[in-house]
């Protein structure tokens, strides 16, 4: 086949492959779990308290909860009430009252504890929480007609509407701006698979006081295979059973006892795991391509030998055609398809693409963290945050990138100095530019991969960073391995 043909046919199937894996990213989050992050960014301007001492009584006759309420302009321009006032600021449209924000509490305050079964001439400050914390959510959720986000928001504002005066409400403008605010906050977060029901992951803000004084995790829904199979053919092959093994893993070495996880030794050894069992499902699968990669790196000095003897091959087309034949004879000789490092790549590219998607969205992945590193962050977010290097998670980053970083640098070199080390004693009976010219090339494609593969662990999640580290030792080592036994088969004959 010709070099032209296989590049038209190998960039074809690169776009073929890269539409049919675009499923692979797809987020396992439900418009529940969507619910339950957003509330947790924006619950409104309300604080609740339990003693007099920070606000007004919520309740007449009820001496357990407490109230004060945030003024607008202190709200974080992150928040959906903070993004959509900045914008209509911006624009000279009316901002709503604080009144109509806390109207809007007042309704979802009455849902939630109507949903719990809660009166509030009795209710405790620790029953409203728990209200809140189990039906707030509904704020932002779909209706049994209408299962889309903010659906039954749009509830919610009408009825708030009609507690305040005309000139407190928002516009329809207003409210677009809110929700799309909100529905950025969350577009980054991924981490919803879960195969138990429970709370996980680590959503909110860093305020400091009052009703969410700091992020919390939130409820997150069961996944089923069968979901998993409608959003696309290796969301349900592979991204599922991956995220699968990873969640069982991690409830293994957990104990389910989610306490456990706050400190990340769970996940870490989950990684361990996954990482040695997928690297070595692809090497049963890839054997015998990786097995004639080994066995190209044990014939270089035969195959230095055949280039030398052609130094005008560049030029000369009957010295190709005669260095050719010689070739392709040794790889006869050696049972070599000199085009099966291919089958590896064809491999690799889509199991790639499938644990990333699979470890973004593991929920328990993104509960706890391990020195301070949320194991669902990326290691490029938290390096560039400021505050991330006031709690020292930063630097458990910036240590685990030098260390994927080195490890993939000697896995992607070690197989050419392995190749030098074969031909360094191969006596040259002239220079060859074809060859150099062919090293060049290689060399180049090293470097480039290298770079690439660098950048994008800058800016991929840290568990991707902890299974590339991981795997780039076992490339190591799989190669060493399997250089000293062909060295040892080659001696013997």
């Amino acid at each position: 086949m010709k070099k032209n043909n296989k590049l038209v046919i190998g960039g074809l199937s690169l776009v073929v492959g890269s539409l049919l894996l675009s499923g692979c990213t797809k987020s396992f989050c439900t418009v529940d779990d969507q619910a339950h992050m957003m509330y947790m960014f924006d619950y409104g301007v309300t604080e609740y308290y339990d003693n007099a001492e920070q606000g007004s009584q919520l309740f007449a006759g009820n001496d357990n909860i407490y109230v004060s309420y945030t003024a607008l302009d202190k709200m974080s321009e992150k928040s959906g009430i903070g993004a959509a006032n900045a914008a209509a600021a911006q624009s000279g449209a009316p901002i709503p009252s604080q009144d109509f924000w806390k109207a809007v509490d007042t309704v979802v305050l009455d849902k939630a504890l109507a949903k719990a079964g809660y009166d509030k001439s009795t209710v405790t400050y620790s029953q409203l929480f728990t209200s809140l914390n189990d039906y707030g959510y509904l704020k932002f959720a779909g209706t049994e007609d209408d299962n889309s986000l903010f659906a039954y928001f749009d509830t919610v504002v009408n009825e708030a509407s009609a507690l305040v005066s005309f000139d407190d409400c928002p516009t329809q403008d207003y409210i677009t701006s809110y929700k799309a605010s909100l529905t950025n906050t969350i577009a980054t977060y991924r981490s919803c698979f879960t195969i138990d029901e429970g709370d996980y992951g680590y959503y909110g803000y860093e305020s400091g006081t009052g009703f969410r004084p700091q992020p919390d995790t939130v409820k997150m829904s069961a996944k089923t295979w069968g979901n998993a199979w409608k959003q696309g053919l290796f969301q349900g092959l592979l991204v599922y059973p991956i995220a699968w093994v990873t969640e069982s893993f991690v409830n293994l070495f957990s104990g389910n006892n989610p306490a456990n996880l706050a400190g990340g030794v769970p996940q870490i050894l989950a990684l361990l795991l996954v990482t040695i069992i997928v690297r070595g499902l692809m090497l049963l699968l890839t054997f015998k391509s990786t097995a004639a990669t080994s066995k190209m790196q044990l014939i270089q000095p035969e195959i230095a030998k055949i280039q030398a003897k052609y130094p005008n091959s560049n030029t000369n087309r009957n010295d190709q055609q005669r260095m050719a034949m010689e070739m392709q004879a040794l790889y006869k000789k050696h049972g070599i398809n000199p085009f099966s490092s291919l089958v590896v790549l064809i491999v690799q590219f889509p199991v790639f693409i499938c644990v990333w998607g699979a470890l973004q969205s593991s929920a328990s992945l993104s509960t706890g963290s391990f020195l301070g590193l949320n194991l669902s962050s990326s290691i490029s977010s938290v390096i560039f945050n400021g505050a991330s290097w006031k709690n020292g998670s930063a630097f458990t980053a910036l240590g685990l990138f030098l260390l994927m970083a080195g490890a993939q640098v000697v896995s992607m070199l070690l197989p050419r100095i392995l190749q030098k080390k074969q031909t360094k004693n191969v006596s040259k009976l002239g220079v060859n530019p074809t060859q150099k010219e062919q090293e060049s090339k290689t060399k180049t494609f090293t470097i480039v991969m290298m770079v690439m593969i660098i950048v994008m662990g800058f800016t991929l999640v840290s568990a991707m960073g902890v299974y590339w580290l991981v795997g780039a030792l076992f490339s190591v080592a799989q190669t060493l391995i399997t250089n000293a036994v062909g060295n040892k088969k080659k001696k013997s004959k």
